[in-house]
């Protein structure tokens, strides 16, 4: 037996998580997904050696994923989820593209010291 129109308790639901939308703090929202995209899968696509301003300069390019969502309470305090510690698996894909960034420096410095020396 229904005592109210469900389509009405849809709609303020909907209102309720509009209005909420609204009303966030945008600055506390930029330091959780800065956190959240410090933890996340980064790759790296590749790079080149450029010419800028007359001069050899690397760009390096990346892939950033990030997806999720955010929990709060009714007195709009954040609730960490359970994934939002650091994962050991990203920290390792973190120190392999640092590593691969390292080595392609490093390959571009010897590079450019024999091209000096000849």
């Amino acid at each position: 037996m229904k005592i109210t129109d469900p389509d009405i308790i849809k709609n303020g639901e909907k209102d309720l998580i509009d209005a909420v939308k609204e009303d966030l703090d945008l600055d506390v929202i930029k330091q959780i997904l800065e956190k959240k995209i410090r933890a996340s899968a980064m790759s790296s696509k590749g790079g080149q050696i450029i010419v800028h301003n007359n001069e050899i300069a690397f760009r390096l390019d990346f892939d950033l994923n990030l997806s999720g969502s955010l929990m709060f309470d009714r007195q709009g305090n954040y609730i960490p989820e359970a994934d939002d510690d650091a994962d050991p698996e990203f920290e390792d894909e973190d120190e392999t593209a640092q590593n691969d960034m390292n080595d392609i420096l490093k390959e571009s410095q010897d590079f450019w010291d024999k091209k000096q020396d000849q």
